[in-house]
């Protein structure tokens, strides 16, 4: 925690831009998170961002001041980065659980994206100095406790391509995980229709639509089952893509992913001793409809991870 007293030439500015003015290394998100999650008090009470300071007032921060610029994050995060596929255009890498894909809070540095930058800089295959370089930026994300492959582009035509292509469901993703139970068939569509509260971090599934609803389709196959154990071995594609789609849409038709907790109740089974959810994306295939541009030639390509390491 650091105390400042507020003195006569600095009384009259507002809260946030007095902050931003004393250190000029944090951002003006992270500058407004704190002060609206009550991390910057004024004489022991949370104010609003455009308080007005006046001569006397003491403020108590409860924020890193010492972190670095955003731009210059990178710096920061560590060097370890499981290159799966690269070329001029692409990098495609495998997230580890536990590793936050982009920078979500300006105080932690060691994100996926931040990563790649180290290295892609380290290769002096990016130069963060030269006017108007194009930041290498990711295509898609994933959560939090999901490991697998994420595609993040070095030019801008890439992202510009890639991102579309996303939008437009040309570059399929497949998953492999866990999960509680013998599934119905050995293949499958699931269909039901999916919510996200406002005030939470918590989806919703029914079976019925409704105004607030959006339809979501997950497509399994049965790759084992274990009899023993009663837990099977799923290749999962995704035919929509939600937020927390395969873990909430698997949970809601009776068959929870083996390790998960936001939508499961479940204990992990000792013998599998894992660290998160038992889910990982592990196959991404280019399968364009339309023109790529200079892309084109990744069009029928298939990128894999050889080891899942689920069981």
């Amino acid at each position: 925690m650091r105390i400042i007293k507020i003195n006569k030439e600095d009384a009259d500015y507002r809260l946030d831009n007095y902050l931003l003015k004393l250190y000029p290394n944090l951002s003006k998100s992270f500058v407004f998170k704190a002060i609206r999650t009550n991390k910057v008090k004024v004489n022991g009470r949370k104010k609003k961002f455009d308080y007005r300071l006046v001569k006397g007032d003491e403020l108590k921060l409860f924020i890193n001041t010492d972190i670095v610029s955003s731009s210059e994050k990178w710096k920061l995060a560590k060097s370890e980065l499981d290159v799966i596929f690269e070329d001029n255009n692409l990098l495609i890498v495998k997230k580890p659980v536990k590793l936050l894909t982009n920078d979500e809070d300006d105080e932690i540095a060691d994100t996926l994206i931040n990563r790649a930058k180290k290295y892609l800089f380290t290769k002096r295959k990016w130069t963060p100095s030269e006017t108007n370089k194009f930041v290498p930026c990711l295509i898609h994300r994933l959560d939090f406790n999901t490991s697998g492959l994420v595609m993040i582009a070095k030019t801008h035509e890439a992202s510009t391509i890639l991102s579309q292509k996303i939008k437009d469901r040309e570059i399929d993703k497949f998953y492999q995980c866990l999960v509680y139970g013998k599934m119905p068939t050995d293949s499958l569509c699931l269909e039901a229709y999916w919510s996200k509260p406002k005030d939470g971090n918590i989806v919703k599934i029914t079976d019925q639509p409704s105004a607030k609803t959006k339809r979501i389709v997950t497509k399994y196959k049965v790759l084992k089952y274990d009899k023993e154990n009663d837990i099977s071995l799923l290749e999962v594609e995704l035919l929509t893509g939600r937020t927390h789609q395969i873990r909430a849409h698997l949970a809601f038709v009776g068959h929870p992913l083996v390790g998960e907790r936001k939508y499961s109740s479940k204990k992990i089974k000792n013998k599998f001793k894992l660290k998160a959810q038992a889910l990982i994306a592990y196959k991404l295939v280019f399968n364009f409809r339309t023109p790529a541009g200079n892309l084109s030639y990744l069009n029928g390509q298939s990128i894999e991870l050889k080891d899942t390491n689920l069981i």
